[in-house]
């Protein structure tokens, strides 16, 4: 199991740097000027919150080190489809891909000023069960990917149908709400090459990112 990371002050601020820059990269559309306002009230939320209790990025600024890997892991994995020579009219955009990949897990801050995840104060979870965090009574309970969904809503963030799918359904098919949509046989191309992305990040882990060479088409 991967030991508990420690982000000093300066590399968390890198850590929102970076992802907000890659947001900017590749968000162009009308939906950028909604995201900055969402920023102004949660980028201090995102970048402190942790990506899980127990489990991959249990630790402040896990959360914004998923989402870099993801975008990079995304970026990948629509290039693969590229350089196999698929037409491209049959892909989702770049965008698209790199707009679900960052907001994907946005969820999991809980909502604007209340967090998802408080430090947990059981020392038998923490040292038993690598259990750094627990989930807050403050916030209603909702999957983290609906939270996304919900959050994106509320600042009136722009989503395709097809957004809304691989945001809410990138879990796949082995989650129990994903299972009644009957995931496998109707999902669009998007929602799967997201999934795969945040399966790939996490076998990358330990590279961190990707290599400029791995994200060329």
């Amino acid at each position: 199991m991967k030991k508990k990371q420690v982000f000093s002050d300066t590399q968390l601020e890198n850590l929102w740097t970076a992802y907000n820059k890659l947001v900017h990269t590749y968000i162009t559309s009308n939906k950028i000027k909604n995201i900055d306002k969402m920023f102004e009230d949660i980028s201090e939320q995102m970048t402190m919150s942790p990506c899980s209790t127990r489990y991959h990025g249990n630790y402040m600024g896990g959360l914004l080190e998923h989402l870099i890997d993801v975008i990079g892991a995304v970026i990948y994995v629509r290039n693969y489809f590229v350089k196999m020579k698929l037409d491209e009219s049959k892909l989702p955009s770049i965008e698209s891909c790199v707009f679900v990949a960052a907001f994907h897990d946005l969820g999991k801050i809980g909502d604007v000023g209340f967090d998802q995840y408080v430090p947990e104060t059981s020392e038998w979870h923490r040292k038993t069960l690598n259990q750094k965090y627990k989930m807050s009574q403050k916030v209603e309970a909702l999957h983290h990917s609906d939270g996304s969904a919900y959050l994106l809503a509320k600042y009136n963030i722009p989503m395709s149908r097809s957004e809304f799918q691989a945001i809410i359904s990138h879990d796949g098919a082995y989650h129990p709400k994903n299972r009644i949509r009957e995931y496998e046989h109707k999902v669009e191309l998007l929602t799967r090459i997201v999934r795969e992305a945040d399966m790939l990040s996490l076998i990358y882990n330990n590279r961190k990112y990707f290599t400029d060479e791995e994200l060329r088409n």
